[in-house]
């Protein structure tokens, strides 16, 4: 295993390399199976993660990428698979160009990156599955950037152009 650290095998957000869209998860550093009992969990391959040393802090990571506008950011050049739906590849390059807002590089934790990392927690909770949590994720994120509730339509139309699930009502 290349370049295994401390900081790697404590909690990260990971996501799949190749998937129809972009989706984070907090993962717990370590596994229990029923029968080697519990292990450290190393991602290897197919799996991209960051690990910050901050759980609050990976919270919010997995909130801003599974949001709408990270999502129609990254997709917008992402390498792409031929097939229907469309596949992406989510490499660590496309991952690093997302324009992160200060309150994650300078580690500061503003009153929306607090609702976004709880939105994130409450969404872990319910496997995602709650749609008024995530409008309210994308709410968030789009104060973050400063994007107004028209340009959070264009870029979910843009999604569902795309052919990628969107929890926004969109025009076919």
């Amino acid at each position: 295993i290349y370049r295994v650290s401390k900081e790697k095998l404590g909690p990260k957000v990971g996501w799949q390399e190749l998937s129809k869209m972009m989706e984070a998860v907090n993962i717990e550093p370590e596994i229990i199976d029923s029968k080697l009992g519990r292990r450290l969990l190393v991602p290897l391959q197919t799996i991209y993660f960051v690990a910050t040393g901050n759980l609050d802090l990976d919270y919010g990571i997995a909130g801003l990428l599974n949001s709408s506008f990270v999502r129609a950011f990254i997709s917008s050049f992402s390498l792409r698979e031929m097939g229907q739906p469309p596949r992406f590849r989510h490499i660590s390059w496309t991952v690093g160009l997302i324009p992160l807002p200060t309150d994650f590089t300078k580690r500061k934790i503003s009153i929306p990156l607090k609702k976004i990392i709880q939105i994130s927690k409450e969404m872990h909770a319910c496997k995602g599955e709650n749609r008024s949590l995530a409008e309210e994720l994308d709410r968030q994120v789009a104060e973050l950037y400063d994007l107004s509730d028209e340009e959070l339509t264009y870029l979910n139309q843009y999604l569902y152009d795309l052919g990628i699930p969107t929890i926004h009502e969109c025009t076919p």
